[in-house]
């Protein structure tokens, strides 16, 4: 079967569970054959294997369960840089990068701020592009979950940032008050805690 063949059958398979089939079914060729979607698009009569086949029938029918596709692939684009991503957290919105926008303007007019603390972490996302934003702030992050803690240290490394962000795994601003209070003055506080039920996460 032609990767022009494939395409059409995955995205008549999932025009009920996603608004955006067609793209679903291309972003996830992409991801298995790990090509560019300019490459995929040039190649529409390339023949997949049978068992190119068989793992791409796979991805669909995860994708047709309405499991999300950032969590299908692992990855999500926030701000122009990709973040690992998986169940324990939230996926970026692109309406969270306002927070970005609006943070850093607040650093700029206010030259008191040393320290940026991002409650509830998730991927790491918000802490990670304000620390590149802003290399000489400071950066704290925390979030209940010790998954999703672990995951955002893995991106912060990807973006080599390996000690420039403390993170600490607890509720809220608990393990700050308990192991560095003093980060509390002079600080900024951004969080972005979970608001969607489940059945509006995409």
């Amino acid at each position: 079967m032609t990767i022009s063949a494939a395409l059409s059958r995955a995205a008549e398979k999932l025009k009920n569970a996603s608004s955006s089939s067609w793209l679903d079914s291309e972003a996830l060729l992409c991801y298995l054959l790990a090509c560019e979607r300019s490459w995929l698009l040039a190649h529409t009569e390339t023949k997949l294997s049978f068992g190119q086949l068989w793992q791409y029938n796979r991805l669909i029918k995860k994708r047709s369960k309405e499991i999300p596709l950032a969590y299908i692939i692992g990855n999500k684009e926030f701000y122009g840089r990709k973040f690992r991503v998986n169940h324990h957290t939230l996926i970026p919105r692109p309406d969270t990068e306002l927070m970005v926008d609006i943070a850093i303007e607040i650093i700029h007019t206010n030259n008191s701020i040393k320290t940026i603390v991002d409650i509830g972490t998730g991927s790491g996302c918000l802490a990670i592009t304000l620390a590149l934003a802003e290399p000489k702030i400071k950066v704290i992050a925390t979030d209940i979950s010790p998954a999703a803690i672990k995951l955002a240290q893995k991106n912060s490394i990807q973006y080599k940032l390996n000690g420039r962000i403390k993170f600490f795994q607890g509720n809220l601003l608990t393990p700050i008050t308990k192991k560095l209070p003093s980060a509390l003055s002079n600080n900024l506080v951004i969080a972005n805690l979970p608001y969607l039920r489940k059945n509006e996460i995409d």
